[in-house]
């Protein structure tokens, strides 16, 4: 190699090297105490967008971590108070940007904010398949658009749905299954159904006795065979994990 290509070589790498990654043009990190939701009514929505700009309310800085990286709470692990500690997140690129380039540049803002430092691996986990059930499904696509909400019903084994997407309703399930459902019905778009687990509540055990299954789970999965023509079918994953090795719990100066 002669000496110029050797120095265009050597520039253009260093040209690559010194690219700065993707990140907002401003943003305001400010404190925000949490808010207690187990009363509300619909779905608590915390994160906001329109192209270029993303606003982030009372979020605790867990949820702000797998929104920047497109992963359901399972595929998260790093410290207990992750989801303890709220912030106001508002940040405004310098042009359009979709959501996925704005979640790149989030990672960039919770990088230099929190001195966030992740790596990613493959863990191996035990979990449940969301599929449609043999008779088809059951629900009925939306007829509006909007962000997806649930309202517990005056019972409370009740809960309506509306424009709710499979893969949502999938990552919703993981908490009453207490493990990992992933969506594998194929069924686009979005739905409104209700769910009603009430006759499917086992009966008391006898005094001393303990319960034989686990309730909620067999509440769950019956509804959604009888009411949703779904199911739900045991399977091993291999789940991309979002490992987090640093996490600051308060953020630089704005």
């Amino acid at each position: 190699m002669n000496r110029i290509a050797a120095t265009l070589l050597t520039t253009g790498l260093s040209i690559f090297a010194q690219t700065p990654p993707p990140a907002f043009d401003v943003a305001s990190v400010r404190s925000a105490a949490p808010v207690d939701e187990r009363g509300a009514k619909t779905r608590p929505h915390h994160v906001h967008t329109t192209p270029g700009n993303v606003v982030m309310r009372n979020i605790g800085i867990g949820e702000a971590i797998r929104w920047a990286y497109n992963v359901e709470t399972y595929q998260v692990t790093g410290p207990s108070w992750m989801d303890d500690t709220h912030f106001d997140i508002v940040a405004k690129a310098a042009e359009p940007a979709t959501d996925d380039q704005m979640r790149v540049m989030m990672q960039t803002l919770l990088a230099n904010r929190f001195q966030l430092t992740v790596h990613r691996e493959n863990k191996e986990m035990a979990g449940m398949a969301l599929l449609v059930g043999k008779g088809g499904s059951k629900l009925k696509a939306s007829e509006d658009q909007g962000e997806s909400v649930f309202e517990p019903q005056p019972k409370k084994t009740a809960i309506s749905f509306r424009r709710m997407s499979m893969h949502e309703f999938a990552a919703l399930l993981s908490e009453p299954m207490r493990k990992p459902v992933i969506d594998l019905t194929e069924m686009k778009g979005t739905f409104d159904f209700t769910i009603d687990a009430s006759n499917y509540v086992p009966p008391e055990p006898a005094p001393g006795q303990p319960r034989e299954r686990e309730d909620e789970g067999y509440m769950v999965t019956r509804a959604l065979q009888e009411q949703a023509g779904l199911r739900l079918e045991p399977r091993k994953f291999t789940i991309d994990m979002v490992v987090v090795d640093r996490l600051e719990k308060v953020p630089t100066e704005n």
